[in-house]
């Protein structure tokens, strides 16, 4: 799918060149905070394909995949949209049917798939974020941030939602927002880093032009503790050290979606 907007798996839309370093890697081992965050946790005995058993939602997902890689998008949208139908809670199955929407540029559709998921799960952050990310990809970042909020509500721990709550911050003008946002993801000198991208993509190279430079500089010290001694000998401040960022602290990095990992 291509689109013309900034923004590993909820769906791997395409973004463009444009954007290649909007965002730094992040390296994730996903988040801690149960299913509505990853639908690894769906692995649960109700989908697994036992012997005497029809094949289970996995199955046809795996069918699904290998006609969407082959071409047969059609044919991979009947399975998904009779896998919703026949296994509703089977979350994953709405994921793969909005990306399949989006590769055709049809928004609408892909939405009103996210959403009818989050009927069923309306906790679901995996669907929440896809949801946000469908407005990102059309430049409404205004109506994204909503969902971007809610995925860092009920997965506070997971900093691919939260740096996308960033980017949308920063890409309506709110760039302590922003940063603050960055911050609970990602390094000092990274942090700065992806404001000062966002500042520049908004043509605001007075800001962006400040934090770069503070993307530059070392972290402030953090506040000193004291150490209580004997009264005889006055309470000395510990001091604390810093290390200035190397050019390697900013690689390149792509604005992709993420994806429940199954």
């Amino acid at each position: 799918m291509t689109s013309s907007t900034p923004a590993s798996r909820i769906c791997k839309w395409a973004l463009p060149a444009a954007w290649a370093l909007l965002l730094l890697p992040l390296y994730l081992s996903g988040c801690d905070c149960g299913p509505k965050c990853s639908y690894e946790s769906q692995d649960d005995p109700n989908w697994a394909v036992m012997a005497d058993r029809p094949p289970s939602p996995r199955t046809f997902l795996a069918m699904a995949r290998l006609l969407a890689s082959q071409g047969k998008d059609s044919q991979a949208q009947f399975v998904l949209e009779k896998m919703i139908r026949d296994t509703p809670a089977f979350m994953p199955a709405y994921v793969e049917l909005a990306e399949l929407h989006m590769r055709h540029d049809r928004v609408s559709q892909a939405r009103a798939v996210l959403e009818q998921g989050l009927r069923q799960r309306s906790e679901d952050c995996v669907l929440l974020n896809d949801m946000g990310m469908t407005y990102v990809v059309k430049n409404n970042y205004l109506q994204a941030k909503p969902y971007f909020e809610q995925a860092c509500r009920f997965c506070p721990q997971d900093a691919r939602y939260r740096s996308n709550l960033a980017m949308c911050a920063g890409m309506l003008g709110a760039y302590d927002e922003s940063l603050k946002h960055y911050q609970q993801a990602l390094s000092y000198s990274q942090s700065h880093y992806n404001v000062a991208v966002l500042a520049e993509a908004r043509n605001d190279l007075t800001r962006a032009s400040k934090e770069y430079v503070l993307s530059e500089a070392p972290p402030p010290p953090t506040p000193a503790t004291t150490t209580t001694r004997p009264a005889a000998e006055p309470a000395m401040a510990a001091r604390t050290t810093t290390t200035r960022p190397s050019a390697s602290a900013h690689p390149s990095a792509s604005a992709t979606f993420v994806q429940g990992k199954l």
